[in-house]
């Protein structure tokens, strides 16, 4: 099993202990730009290093499991190569639902 996640991510230590368990830490975007460059430029990063992180690991994988949120860029990254690897992509959307909830009934100041 092969874990790609950012860094800060919250981790069962479960995970730690099952030894077929591979954690990838996504580095932090490393560039400190004015913020208009930083909305274009962090997704063509983040997606680029995500594209080569997934084709590293998922060469050999029959399925790859995506959990959403987050959709942009990771929904079409995995596609891509989900498709490139002829390998199935299931989405894991139990946490879409609280996103959409808490987004609607947190207070507006």
């Amino acid at each position: 099993v092969y874990y790609i996640a950012e860094i800060g991510s919250a981790f069962l230590p479960d995970v730690f202990v099952i030894k077929i368990v591979f954690i990838q830490l996504l580095n932090p975007y490393p560039l400190s730009l004015p913020r208009i460059f930083n909305l274009i430029i962090k997704p063509l990063y983040q997606s680029i290093v995500l594209f080569f992180l997934c084709c590293k690991h998922f060469w050999a994988c029959s399925t790859i499991l995506m959990q959403n949120p987050p959709t942009i860029p990771v929904m079409a990254i995995v596609w891509l190569v989900s498709r490139l690897y002829s390998a199935k992509m299931v989405i894991d959307w139990h946490n879409y639902g609280y996103t959409i909830l808490q987004l609607n009934l947190t207070p507006s100041s």
